[in-house]
C-alpha cells in the first residue's frame, strides 16, 4: 500500500462562509491541507468581513462579498481556480451546496457534516442541548 497522498490539482477551494469561531478554527485545516498538497494554490471562500482573519496563513481569500449570489461567486471562482481544482467544503450549508453544484463536475468535492439533519432538528427546536459530538479542530 502506497503512503502517497491523491493528488488534488493546481487548486484547491475551502469554502466556510461565515461564523467567526468557525472561520478562525480553519486555521489547523488549512495548515494540513497545505502541508498535505505544498505545490497545490488553496483559496479561501470566506464571507469579506471575515477575509482578514486569514491573512497571513498562506492561503489566497476570495471573499464573498454581502449580497452576491452563489451564481456571481461560482463564477468568480471558476475564474480564480482555473480548470484543474478541487472543492472542501467546511460550510456545509445551503449555500455552499448550491455553490459546488454550480462548479464544474470533474473537480473532485468533499463536503464536511458537523452533524446529521436530526441532531440539528433536535437542538434548534431545543428538544436537546448541543453536545460536540467530536473534535472539530
Amino acid at each position: 500500500m502506497s503512503d502517497a497522498l491523491v493528488p488534488v490539482g493546481k487548486a484547491v477551494a475551502v469554502l466556510r462562509f461565515t461564523a467567526f469561531g468557525d472561520v478562525i478554527l480553519l486555521s489547523p485545516a488549512l495548515e494540513a491541507l497545505r502541508a498535505a498538497w505544498p505545490d497545490a494554490r488553496v483559496v479561501v471562500g470566506v464571507a469579506r468581513a471575515f477575509a482578514p482573519v486569514l491573512h497571513g496563513l498562506g492561503v489566497e481569500v476570495l471573499p464573498l462579498e454581502p449580497g452576491e449570489g452563489v451564481t456571481s461567486y461560482a463564477r468568480r471562482l471558476r475564474h480564480v481556480l482555473g480548470d484543474d481544482a478541487a472543492v472542501l467544503d467546511l460550510h456545509g450549508k445551503a449555500r455552499s451546496l448550491a455553490l459546488r453544484a454550480l462548479l464544474p463536475w470533474a473537480w473532485p468535492r468533499v463536503a464536511w457534516h458537523k452533524r446529521d439533519f436530526a441532531d440539528t432538528v433536535a437542538v434548534r427546536l431545543r428538544l436537546r442541548p448541543w453536545q460536540i459530538g467530536r473534535a472539530h479542530v
